[in-house]
């Protein structure tokens, strides 16, 4: 069986009986996953601006002379 995953893969197991995608994570996976994204800052997509700036690179850096 080793010889025929390693041929041809595994099936994948993120699928229950129904057939409908469900990853196979612990609780406090998901609620680690869900807590960083309401919580961080850097994940508001209401916020975000597509551009990260840094002190070594500032936006007047980066504006064509």
């Amino acid at each position: 069986m080793k010889l025929m995953n390693f041929l041809f893969g595994k099936k994948p197991d993120i699928f229950n009986k129904k057939g409908i995608v469900e990853h196979q994570l612990k609780k406090d996976v998901w609620l680690e996953w869900k807590n960083r994204y309401i919580q961080g800052k850097e994940y508001d997509w209401k916020k975000h601006s597509g551009i990260r700036y840094t002190k070594e690179d500032p936006p007047s850096s980066r504006q064509s002379k």
